[in-house]
């Protein structure tokens, strides 16, 4: 079996949970026996895709510092590298097609050649709110591509259920549901003290604007600080912001919220390992890797009662209610009793069981054979 993947996501993203998905996938697929993948990258900042060391050809050898005509370089060979694609597609040399996110070009090039599209979550389209008209352009295109996929994949029951509810002239029979799991692997061998984090703190991971709900859990968290006077939040995702800084102010909580750079699964980890408990206040998501990934490194998890999130997590996890401030500031003070951590520590490990890489790939490798013979 002949699979083709696009570059879409390792252009869109330098890290984050799709592309650390695929790259993850591509180089398990790359092991598996009877499929051959291919791709063509020119060059990517993504650390996922260069980490797994999916960067091959010249782009590999392009150095991270600048100097003078890094840009046009990296230009050129993403240049060549659509070229490249485009010969494939026109020469159907390929027995599947896997576009990474959702631009609609490849469908004019790919003949009557199947493709199977992985929808990651309904966000969009079910919190419009929250973007501009520019991000929600995105939303005839993904609807287009799942008319038209063979197969499409979710990473939840729930996700599938809300693409039923939007869109019910799609076929049920052709939507999946594949589980991701965490790519964890041994304990980190890192100093706490080279990361300048706190000794005490929660753990808040990933970007915090929107539908994350995070100005909610700042309000949530009001009192906690009040009680703890050496209590943190560290926030890992991109740096705070101008706007952030001001608000920490005039909450008084300043000193209170640290951010910590985490780019790579060694650092990742550990800052799971030694938090207190992560929160998770966001209103949706597809799946929810993070909650796996606490519970892998044996930390307690809280989490809104809300979309994915009880079917991955379980009985494994603390819930609270939809912006219910009072309610998640209860469950911190609670999990902060070390036998309460100690009995969700427990229960997350059991809760494990239930998720395996092995299991994603076998999962996914099925639908792709049931794709390419029409079953």
């Amino acid at each position: 079996m002949r699979l083709l993947f696009d570059d879409q996501i390792f252009q869109l993203q330098q890290f984050g949970g799709i592309s650390r998905y695929y790259a993850a996938l591509i180089r398990s697929l790359e092991a598996y026996d009877g499929v051959e993948t291919k791709y063509f990258v020119g060059f990517t900042e993504n650390i996922h895709f260069r980490d797994c060391g999916l960067l091959r050809g010249p782009g590999a050898y392009v150095p991270d510092h600048k100097f003078s005509g890094r840009g046009p370089l990296i230009k050129l060979l993403n240049l060549l590298a659509n070229y490249q694609q485009e010969r494939h597609l026109k020469k159907q040399q390929y027995d599947l097609f896997i576009p990474t996110y959702y631009d609609t070009k490849f469908i004019s090039q790919i003949g009557n050649k199947p493709f199977v599209l992985t929808v990651y979550d309904m966000i969009h389209e079910l919190f419009p709110h929250f973007f501009s008209a520019e991000e929600l352009a995105i939303i005839p295109k993904k609807k287009l591509l799942m008319e038209n996929a063979t197969r499409l994949i979710t990473h939840s029951v729930n996700t599938k259920k809300d693409i039923l509810r939007i869109y019910p002239h799609i076929d049920p029979g052709k939507i999946k549901v594949i589980y991701l799991s965490h790519s964890f692997t041994d304990p980190p061998n890192l100093r706490k003290s080279s990361l300048h984090i706190p000794n005490e703190y929660l753990l808040y991971v990933g970007n915090r604007w929107g539908y994350k709900n995070f100005a909610f859990l700042l309000h949530a968290l009001l009192p906690v600080f009040k009680n703890h006077a050496n209590l943190k939040l560290l926030c890992t995702g991109p740096p705070f912001t101008v706007q952030e800084k001001d608000s920490f102010k005039i909450y008084g909580i300043y000193d209170k919220i640290v951010h910590a750079e985490v780019k790579d699964d060694t650092t990742h980890q550990y800052v799971y390992q030694h938090a207190l408990m992560l929160i998770y206040p966001s209103l949706y998501e597809g799946f929810g890797l993070p909650l796996l990934e606490a519970m892998v490194t044996g930390c307690p998890v809280l989490a809104c009662n809300s979309s994915s999130f009880p079917e991955v997590a379980g009985d494994a996890a603390v819930y609270f209610e939809l912006n219910d401030a009072a309610g998640l500031t209860k469950a911190i003070e609670e999990m902060l009793v070390p036998e309460m951590q100690e009995t969700y520590r427990q229960k997350g490990y059991l809760q494990l069981k239930n998720f395996s890489w092995e299991s994603t790939v076998t999962g996914y490798v099925k639908v792709l054979h049931e794709s390419v013979q029409g079953t």
